[in-house]
């Protein structure tokens, strides 16, 4: 008698709890492009913000 095993229970609405992180535990740890896009684009907006918060 031979069990397949259940594939990994997904939350609700079928999303992943982490979109931007791949399913396997070996890669973890690695950043994508779009987490740095994002760094990218949240420190842009911060430093714009500081200036014109610093001008005004």
């Amino acid at each position: 008698m031979t069990t397949t095993p259940k594939p990994p229970r997904l939350p609700r609405f079928g999303l992943r709890r982490n979109l931007l992180r791949p399913e396997g535990g070996e890669q973890s740890d690695r950043v994508t492009y779009i987490e740095l896009l994002f760094d990218l684009i949240f420190v842009l907006a911060l430093t714009q913000l500081s200036r014109y918060l610093y001008d005004n």
